[in-house]
């Protein structure tokens, strides 16, 4: 019990820390799908640091989960008499039922905006079948007559851009381009699943500091890494240009726009204006991918060990 009990611990202070660990990461300019990458490992290992310990806990004779697991506690035993199966059950009972609501809540949330995201995709779809002929429809691309520059893209089958000819006459060309590629890249790296998963999160576990943040960090992270995708294909000044240029305007909940409110232009233009290689190569990815995945099961680990080595020294 006490070991599952530090594993969760371990958990939860990973995930009070994870959001200043990742806006550091977004500071330094590492590779931002590296820290989408980081970001969902520790959303994931965060449900598992918690899950794990309460089925443990539930388990009979669960000290033999692991031969690292059974010799912590072996030596803790050693020591005491442990917890009464008991007090196990009913700790492992309640934080079972917890993870289960948290669950059947996230669930909830995510069918509820995959609901919206397809009433929104298919309102565009029927604006397009009604007004065929009238406005401009080229690569998936509509284009309405607005003076007004904006742009925005709706996932579905098939994916959608939306885009003002008012681009066209506040643009040169190649920043429409790179405007168009921007959220080409939204669509094509499945960033509106991203940010669906973290403002599910946020709303079911607002407590958890990783969770309340990450709508913020997931929409700044998936602007990164599509002006990176653009800046690749048409330059940084291209999609530099076309940040400046755009204004912040609504869109469907839904949609991805490229025009963001100030804080994450600011970071994306200074992402632009900085000297780095907008593709980092294959090692460099495969080492930062690696420490992403390795992130979330440090608490485990760090707190298996710990018991083992003080427990075992203890008994010596």
């Amino acid at each position: 019990m006490i070991v599952a009990t530090l594993w969760m611990l371990g958990g939860l202070l990973l995930a009070m820390l994870s959001p200043r660990i990742l806006t550091t990461m977004i500071c330094r300019f590492v590779n931002p799908t590296v820290i989408l990458a980081t970001w969902t490992a520790i959303v994931v290992g965060t449900f598992v640091n918690l899950t794990v310990p309460a089925v443990v806990l539930l388990l009979p004779n669960h000290g033999g989960v692991s031969a690292l697991f059974h010799l912590a506690q072996q030596c803790w035993l050693a020591l005491h008499d442990g917890a009464s199966n008991g007090v196990e059950t009913l700790v492992g009972a309640v934080a079972a039922i917890a993870i289960t609501a948290m669950t059947a809540g996230i669930l909830i949330s995510w069918l509820r905006m995959a609901r919206e995201r397809r009433h929104t995709h298919d309102k565009h779809l029927g604006i397009v079948h009604i007004l065929e002929g009238t406005l401009q429809v080229h690569d998936h691309t509509l284009w309405v007559p607005l003076e007004q520059p904006l742009a925005y893209s709706i996932a579905g089958r098939p994916s959608l851009i939306v885009a003002s000819t008012g681009l066209r006459s506040h643009l040169r060309s190649e920043s429409v381009a790179a405007v168009l590629a921007h959220e080409r890249a939204h669509l094509r790296g499945r960033h509106h699943l991203f940010v669906r998963l973290a403002e599910s999160v946020a709303l079911v576990l607002p407590w958890l500091a990783i969770m309340r943040a990450s709508p913020v960090l997931v929409r700044t992270l998936v602007e990164l890494a599509a002006d990176a995708s653009a800046a690749r294909t048409h330059g940084r000044s291209a999609v530099h240009d076309a940040l400046r240029t755009l204004r912040p305007h609504a869109v469907p909940s839904p949609a991805l726009a490229m025009a963001t409110d100030t804080d994450c232009t600011a970071v994306r233009l200074h992402a632009l204006a900085t000297d780095r290689n907008h593709q980092p190569g294959v090692r460099r990815s495969f080492a930062a991918y690696v420490t992403a995945m390795a992130l979330p099961v440090l608490p485990g680990v760090l707190f298996l060990c710990v018991m083992t080595l003080t427990s075992c020294l203890a008994v010596a």
